[in-house]
């Protein structure tokens, strides 16, 4: 009886580590994804018209060693 509760717990403990890592990035895998950044000026002392033509969000795009920046201001798309 013991020997067969013993032998559950190890099985239940490998199935349960082997599920864990199943989830897990692999290495060498690209990574890919977005992140998106709200920017706010809290302590400016700038008129409400220069701060709309200040940046509002950034959008940060990654892509294995590839990244873009996106940018939108009043005037201008970086």
């Amino acid at each position: 009886m013991k020997k067969n509760i013993f032998l559950a717990f190890i099985f239940i403990t490998v199935s349960f580590v082997t599920g864990i890592n199943a989830y897990s990035q692999k290495a060498g895998a690209t990574f890919k994804g977005t992140i998106n950044y709200k920017i706010t000026y809290p302590e400016s002392k700038m008129e409400a018209t220069q701060l709309a033509m200040l940046p509002q969000a950034m959008k940060l795009s990654l892509d294995g060693n590839k990244a873009r920046i996106d940018m939108n201001m009043a005037s201008v798309s970086q």
